[in-house]
């Protein structure tokens, strides 16, 4: 025991089986000679500086080193200390600066308590290791060949604790980096990551693992903002955060990805499942945003929940589902893709395509079109949309089934498959069609300005469609519905064969018809003329307006009910044959080429009427009434 500067110049002399050295020092302490390596226990304290050899110090059990201001050791490394022994008890006030161990060592307690100048602590032992490491001023570096099993604390601002084994598990307690600005690194490459997550005390987590990071039966629990993940073996990746977490990568080799947060969940960098691997985000409380691609390599089915989700382009092997409000930023493209909340589109056109085996695209909200265009492929599956589609560029579905609640583009819309239609359609003038069966789940209104609408397939349902173009109308199939009103000033196309309503049927501008036809209804308007070289049957009360087979005759005309003739002319090739009662709202011009013109009912009207068949036909008639 020194009561001043202590120098070591000649052996300490040390006998008996267990001899151990104790040397103190009030003042500083050089022992870089005169010890041996065959001690049980060897203690240098130094008030001061200790100073032990170049080459290191070592003890059969118990090596305590301190030095109050600083340790250091001889010759040209000072701020490298190598120890060998069971056990290493090392504080410094490393006045120095930095310092770093070189251990073979079982057991380590190991503080730097210096506060006037940073002074960071490196730790690299060969073998397990259980280790308690603190610093005042720096950053905890500690590396072991063998299983690591440690805690530690790193005082200050902006500290780094990363801890490390080589060929073992990183088994921790408390780690503390501080939670305001603090990293911690926890590394088990060939090992697994053993504790308890709520121990680690740190703004920034980056955890590595051989055999997975949490499990199905207790996930991983974390205080940290920010979180890097990477399992290089099989295993999952399950992670609970106590709050806010933005994640840096991360990937599994093996494995599924379940990462969940009380607030908002973020990943900016990447997100890998490796070997068809799922994976799970969700948010408690807040918000989740995917802010990079996902390909189909790296993810089997995705699963986001949040109040709002904000993706980029995302394309899975398996499918995807969104519970939550979502921001398109780029497309999806899964097996089948399921939002259950509103959709909006955002930077550009967005597709969604389910490739899957009856894989359907649903969204069970509305879908905001961001102005931009729209596309939604499920060529094997359904597509639905819960709720109305609007400011949209354009919108393209293919779908075996599709289910559509209203939709407004400026361009145009296009259906390809059997569709149910609800509530309102409307372009600026661009074109909107089905190509299958249309079902009328309630009213429905399409209003294209002069863009065409075209149905090439059947349309039922026991409601009103209303269409209002300056467009051409085609009706590729039969039409049964509860009312048919054609509003605008285009053309409508009859190629179906039969049109049915329990109630009206307003044609305010011409008809063609492409098929014989029959229209059926309590009313039937046609408001501006027929042409077409095939036969018309109207079953119910005709009005009749414009000029009928003025351009291409009629084959022939027969109206079941009474009838009201305001046209100018009535042209057929074939027969006329007006069943009901007939009145006239203005002079009248029918003619036949090889029919006959036949009235069953009462003719009535102030009105002339010339009536002419070219190859002879007859002309009957059964009461004539105020000609």
């Amino acid at each position: 025991m020194g009561t001043r500067a202590l120098t070591l110049n000649g052996d300490v002399t040390q006998t008996g089986d267990n001899s151990s050295v104790y040397i103190r020092s009030s003042g500083d302490l050089d022992a870089r000679s005169g010890l041996s390596n065959t001690a049980d226990n060897l203690l240098l304290s130094s008030a001061g500086t200790l100073t032990v050899a170049g080459a290191g110090v070592q003890a059969n059990d118990t090596v305590t080193l301190v030095g109050t201001r600083d340790v250091v050791a001889a010759g040209a490394t000072p701020r490298t200390i190598a120890v060998k022994g069971d056990t290493l008890n090392f504080t410094s006030g490393a006045a120095g600066g930095n310092t770093a161990l070189t251990t073979e060592v079982a057991n380590a307690n190991v503080s730097l308590t210096g506060i006037t100048a940073p002074a960071s602590l490196t730790l690299n032992n060969t073998g397990a290791l259980t280790a308690a490491l603190s610093t005042a001023n720096g950053n905890i570096t500690a590396n072991a060949t063998g299983t690591l099993d440690v805690s530690a604390t790193a005082s200050g601002n902006n500290r780094t604790i990363d801890l490390s084994s080589q060929h073992g598990d990183v088994a921790f307690g408390l780690i503390d980096a501080g939670d305001a600005s603090g990293s911690v690194i926890l590394a088990a490459a060939e090992g697994s990551l053993l504790g308890a997550g709520i121990n680690i005390t740190t703004n920034s987590l980056d955890l590595t693992s051989k055999t997975g990071i949490g499990d199905a039966s207790a996930s991983f629990n974390t205080s940290a903002r920010y979180l890097t993940a990477n399992v290089v073996g099989a295993g999952d990746i399950i992670v609970d955060g106590t709050g806010a977490l933005t994640l840096g990568r991360i990937a599994t080799a093996d494995g599924h990805i379940q990462i969940a947060s009380v607030d908002d969940l973020i990943s900016t960098v990447g997100l890998s499942a490796g070997n068809h691997g799922d994976i799970f985000l969700g948010s408690v409380s807040g918000n989740v945003g995917v802010n990079h691609a996902i390909a189909s390599n790296e993810a089997n089915n995705l699963a986001v929940i949040g109040a709002q989700i904000d993706l980029a382009a995302v394309n899975t092997a398996g499918s995807q589902s969104y519970d939550g409000d979502v921001t398109l930023n780029g497309d999806l493209t899964g097996t089948a893709i399921d939002i259950t909340g509103n959709a909006t589109l955002a930077g550009g056109k967005r597709t969604l395509t389910a490739n899957g085996a009856n894989g359907g695209v649903n969204v069970g909200g509305t879908l905001n079109g961001g102005n931009q265009q729209a596309v939604i492929v499920a060529n094997d599956g359904d597509v639905t949309l819960g709720g109305n589609a609007t400011n949209l560029a354009s919108l393209n579905i293919d779908g075996t089934t599709i289910d559509l609640q209203g939709v407004s583009t400026t361009g145009a819309q296009q259906y390809n498959g059997d569709t149910t239609l609800r509530g309102l359609y409307t372009t600026a003038n661009g074109a909107f069609g089905v190509d299958g069966a249309t079902v009328l789940g309630s009213g429905v209104n399409v209003v294209t300005g002069n863009g065409a609408v075209t149905f090439t397939g059947d349309i039922s349902g026991a409601n009103a469609l209303t269409v209002n173009t300056a467009g051409t109308t085609t009706y590729g199939g039969a039409i049964n519905t509860a009312s048919l009103n054609q509003a605008g000033t285009g053309i409508t196309a009859l190629n179906g064969g039969s049109v049915t309503t329990t109630g009206t049927q307003v044609y305010a501008a011409g008809v063609v018809l492409g098929d014989d036809t029959t229209l059926s209804g309590s009313s039937i308007t046609l408001a501006d003329g027929v042409d077409g070289a095939h036969a018309l049957e109207i079953d119910g009360a005709a009005s009749l307006a414009g000029a009928i087979g003025a351009n291409t005759k009629l084959a022939s005309l027969t109206i079941t009910g009474p009838a009201t003739l305001t046209t100018s002319s009535i042209a057929t090739t074939g027969n006329q044959h007006y069943q009901g009662a007939v009145t006239l709202g203005s002079d009248q011009s029918l003619s036949t080429t090889t029919g006959n013109v036949t009235f069953d009912g009462a003719l009535i009207g102030t009105r002339n009427v010339v009536i002419g068949s070219t190859a002879g036909g007859d002309i009957s008639f059964n009461a004539v009434h105020q000609l």
